[in-house]
């Protein structure tokens, strides 16, 4: 499996959180991590993710405060109500607006892009949640996944996204559409 990534940075990031990393708030930004398998209709976010949000209709509204969130290091609180940053709304709208409008590089030989925006617009299902290989290691970075019929996108702050790739993610992944042979399983289409 191939993994594409995609990646932004800015200056100017308002209200950056006071827990987040120095390298991460010298460089405020997304990641996003383009993995070239074919998902299933109902994917299994609950594999991927510990106590996974699912979202199964498209819902912009969410999707921008993720985004917000990621850009200043806060996603970790995404879902959780005791933080004063689940109540905010969007601090950083213009950044926000670049990232849903900015061209995502996705793995279609030759490779190609999509607007973030569109990819969202075509998941069937969007989970949010800490991805479990960050259990064990203390962090609680979350991640952002949404299934679209070309593959799955993962976002998260830039580093979030270094670290849960560091820690397996394509592989935890991966292993979900193999038989127990090892071979990649061929998914069936839905019949129309």
């Amino acid at each position: 499996m191939r993994i594409i990534r995609t990646e932004m940075y800015f200056e100017d990031v308002e209200d950056v959180g006071p827990g987040v990393s120095k390298a991460a708030r010298m460089n405020p930004g997304v990641g996003v991590a383009f993995l070239n398998v074919e998902s299933p209709a109902n994917f299994p976010f609950g594999s991927i993710l510990k106590k996974p949000i699912v979202v199964e209709n498209t819902n912009e509204r969410e999707v921008r405060r993720f985004l917000d969130l990621a850009v200043r290091g806060t996603e970790r609180s995404y879902g959780h109500p005791y933080s004063k940053y689940w109540q905010d709304e969007v601090h950083n709208g213009a950044i926000v607006d670049f990232i849903m409008n900015a061209n995502i590089i996705v793995e279609q030989s030759p490779p190609s892009w999509e607007t973030f925006k569109t990819l969202v617009s075509k998941s069937p299902g969007i989970g949010i949640g800490t991805f479990v290989g960050f259990q064990l290691a203390g962090a609680h970075t979350e991640l952002m996944i949404l299934t679209v019929p070309i593959g799955i996108v993962v976002v998260s702050s830039a580093i979030g996204i270094s670290e849960a790739l560091k820690k397996g993610l394509n592989k935890k992944v991966e292993a979900l559409f193999k038989d127990k042979n090892g071979r990649r399983q061929k998914l069936s289409k839905p019949s129309a």
